[in-house]
């Protein structure tokens, strides 16, 4: 994660919950496990689409809901934030 910047809870020196602004200009807000991205959260990608769901390790889950700037709402598979299935 360098060049992030990040803004939220810390405990032992490990990010658990916040916003982290990613040095692609993508933001990040949810949770944190072992200072990863993990949990719950939503991902607001620089084309301005915008997914909510899971993050396992760092990654978003392959299934999850998409927001598009047009306001079309998409939930279900994707691969690296398109439709798909």
């Amino acid at each position: 994660m360098d060049g992030a910047t990040f803004s939220g809870l810390w405990k032992n020196n490990h990010r658990i919950t916040g916003e982290m602004k990613m040095q692609n200009g993508s933001i990040y807000r949810g949770s944190f496990k072992d200072d990863k991205i993990h949990g719950k959260g939503k991902m607001l990608i620089v084309s301005g689409i915008i997914f909510e769901g899971e993050f396992v390790n760092g990654h978003c889950a392959s299934v999850g809901k998409l927001l598009f700037p047009n306001g079309d709402v998409y939930f279900g598979q994707h691969k690296s934030f398109v439709k798909e299935g």
